[in-house]
């Protein structure tokens, strides 16, 4: 079957969410450590809140897309409801701050004090961000028309997202905040949100039916088949957790080595995300093309996460050999010295 480029509006509609998602990312961090009085904890809180969504989103949300007709409806609904999130938060976290300081959190013993950071955290964040991770399953969905373009798309919008996900930290650390202010950062946040869903509108289509020939397969297939076909994908699903688990970890890592070399987390934050972002983008668009020769595969997907593995043990390596800005004398980047 000849097979057909992928509609720029779409792509244009992944990167546009991908942004916003992350430049509310960053004003969360922003945000958070105002409120609970420490940079590295509110780093820690948004990331596992946010990666709790967006897993969260995916799941329910995705499976979602999966049964209506025309899944682009869904994606610009989520789009409009983080959109109306964004532009409320600071209402939103103004209010739960008082609540946060009724408690009294100075006078909580240290597990009672987390507890109510991270009530604090879900409260702000876990709406939002679940459905931005059921925003990219629902773009996916409206995108695939056959069972045999599902890699290779999902490889464009995936790297689109992250792509976009990238530039929005970097405009938002960079650019936006220090230029507009916290608060308008997140009017174009918003705006974002909404340049995706007209995306998504111009590109609607109706949706044909993706014929599952996986299923087909295993419903043809003998017992002892479907036995390990179901292992198979539980070892899969296993070995994404630990992979998502393992770089998760050393984001938060990477963070605040060079946070603790630079004296500056919310700025350490945004390069080790925007560099961690650019990766994956540029990971997820080299394994669309490479879906598309018939060259990914179970040997490919594990030697990817093995030189992973490594690539993190010399990371931290090298971070470690990094000289602190206060000793680094004449050769420190000048700009690191500036945003300290």
């Amino acid at each position: 079957m000849e097979k057909r480029a992928i509609p720029g509006a779409l792509v244009l509609a992944s990167a546009a969410s991908g942004a916003a998602a992350l430049v509310y990312e960053v004003l969360w961090v922003r945000r958070l450590g105002d409120l609970i009085g420490s940079t590295a904890h509110a780093v820690a809180a948004v990331l596992s809140v946010f990666f709790l969504g967006l897993g969260l989103g995916a799941w329910i949300l995705g499976r979602q897309a999966d049964r209506i007709a025309e899944p682009w409806r869904l994606f610009v609904a989520l789009e409009l409801l983080v959109a109306a999130w964004g532009i409320g938060f600071w209402w939103l976290s103004g209010w739960i701050d008082e609540l946060y300081v009724a408690a009294a959190p100075a006078q909580l013993s240290a597990p009672a004090g987390a507890l109510a950071k991270g009530a604090m955290a879900l409260a702000l964040l876990l709406p939002p961000a679940t459905a931005m991770g059921g925003a990219l399953p629902a773009l996916v969905r409206h995108a695939v028309r056959r069972a045999s373009d599902y890699g290779p798309r999902l490889g464009v919008l995936y790297g689109a997202n992250t792509l976009g996900g990238a530039a929005g930290v970097l405009g938002a650390v960079f650019l936006l905040m220090p230029g507009l202010g916290l608060i308008e950062t997140g009017l174009v946040a918003a705006a974002l949100n909404l340049t995706a869903a007209g995306c998504a509108w111009t590109a609607r289509r109706p949706t044909a039916e993706v014929p599952d020939e996986a299923r087909t397969s295993r419903d043809e297939a003998s017992t002892p088949a479907r036995v390990a076909s179901a292992r198979s994908g539980a070892a899969l699903l296993a070995a994404a957790f630990l992979a998502g688990a393992v770089s998760i970890g050393l984001e938060v890592l990477w963070t605040r080595a060079l946070a603790m070399r630079f004296s500056s987390t919310i700025y350490s934050f945004g390069i080790i995300l925007a560099a961690f972002l650019l990766g994956l983008g540029l990971g997820a668009l080299a394994t669309g093309w490479l879906d598309r020769r018939g060259l990914v595969g179970g040997m490919a997907a594990a030697a990817t996460m093995a030189l992973s593995g490594i690539a993190g043990l010399v990371s931290t390596a090298v971070l470690a050999r990094i000289e602190p800005l206060a000793t680094a004398g004449a050769g420190a980047p000048a700009s690191f010295a500036a945003l300290a």
